[in-house]
């Protein structure tokens, strides 16, 4: 459970430096990864800060994209054992004995 909680720290901090490129191009990083990978900002090559930042924008894609792959996994895992967190009574605990 330490893993899951330290995944979604990990997704709150990335996903707090990713709306600060957000902001700056007024574009959502979903839609700039998408673009950057297609080549569709080959426009912007020519200029070294604008390279710069899309490097590293698509590397925190990259990294989110992995963090959230590794949540789900973790998650999914969990998810497996939850029936027994929902249950009312204790695992095991026989009702008709306790009268």
């Amino acid at each position: 459970m330490a893993q899951l909680h330290a995944l979604i720290d990990d997704l709150a901090a990335l996903d707090k430096r990713l709306r600060r490129f957000e902001k700056k191009y007024g574009v959502l990083s979903d839609e700039f990864y998408r673009a950057f990978v297609n080549g569709d900002l080959a426009e912007f090559d020519a200029n070294d800060e604008y390279r710069l930042e899309f490097i590293e924008w698509a590397a925190l894609c990259q990294t989110r994209q992995k963090l959230v792959t590794a949540y789900q996994q973790r998650a999914h895992s969990i998810a497996d054992v939850a029936p027994f967190w929902t249950r009312k009574e204790p695992v095991g605990y026989n009702w008709e004995e306790r009268e």
